[in-house]
């Protein structure tokens, strides 16, 4: 994390807590919870926990934390700021790009965590949220079964995906550069069910395009693209990649994104999936 502060306490902060305005509360995605601790307090303890879930995130003026995090490896920015209310301090979550429902989630995540200076916890007789919930890596089924798809299924999405990657080649484009996003998201949202990743060992045609298709997503000029690759490849264990291996074109090209990524990432979560999957796909290379 970087620091805003040039004192020796890297939590310094030179002016009060500034006060709640009310007309805040008109936010459009702006969620907040009342703490009983103090204000440094609490910036320590966001600090550890933030790094706690490998966000990255810095210290700013005015009591606010500049914050990037990854829910299943899709970025949303987010600060967090304490604000002076009349009766309590707040702690007031302000999204800055990103998915809302993601960055919704993640508010739920580390108020979860924060649970120790929430002054006003949630009820246990309320929603609780499950274990699945609460981890960044992970993204719970609507209902049971509805995050499976068929063997069909995931072998378009890929196709489609390489279809769009060629275009590319020829015609840049911010409408192309989407569409390769979202198939992109797709595919990794698909491996997120360990059913959907069997698919991939059981076809040898669905292999050969899913290699092919991570592959190129590796090598994508966008860097969500290449996360969402390199993150999919860390929801296999060794022994299926093992298997995939013919198929998934682990050369100089693959290690150099990884190594790159494991390097200059800015975000830590981001640079220790990279690590994992090195150490699983060097012995199998």
């Amino acid at each position: 994390p970087t620091l805003a502060s040039s004192s020796a306490d890297p939590f310094h902060q030179e002016l009060p807590v500034p006060a709640l305005e009310t007309t805040e509360f008109y936010h459009k995605v702006n969620p907040s919870f009342p703490t009983k601790s103090t204000p440094m307090e609490c910036l320590e303890f966001f600090a550890k926990t933030l790094s706690t879930l490998g966000f990255q995130y810095s210290i700013k003026e005015h009591w606010t934390i500049a914050v990037t995090g990854l829910l299943c490896v899709e970025e949303v920015q987010f600060s967090i700021q304490l604000k002076q209310d009349v009766d309590n301090l707040i702690v007031d979550f302000t999204l800055e790009q990103g998915c809302e429902r993601n960055f919704l989630r993640l508010f739920d995540i580390v108020r979860h965590l924060a649970r120790s200076l929430d002054a006003q916890p949630l009820p246990t007789t309320s929603f609780v949220p499950s274990m699945e919930w609460l981890d960044v890596d992970s993204m719970p089924e609507l209902f049971p079964g509805s995050s499976h798809v068929s063997a069909t299924t995931l072998l378009e999405y890929c196709e489609e995906y390489l279809q769009l990657a060629d275009d590319a080649t020829t015609t840049s484009s911010t409408r192309g550069d989407a569409s390769r996003l979202e198939m992109a998201a797709c595919i990794k949202n698909a491996c997120l069910s360990d059913k959907n990743r069997a698919l991939v060992v059981a076809s040898a045609e669905l292999a050969g395009a899913f290699g092919s298709a991570l592959y190129r997503m590796a090598q994508d000029d966008q860097l969500s693209i290449v996360r969402f690759a390199v993150f999919i490849l860390s929801l296999f264990d060794v022994s299926t990649l093992v298997a995939l291996a013919a198929h998934l074109q682990v050369d100089g090209g693959m290690l150099s994104v990884l190594d790159k990524m494991e390097t200059h990432d800015p975000i830590p979560k981001m640079k220790s999936i990279a690590a994992s999957v090195r150490t699983k796909l060097v012995p199998s290379n």
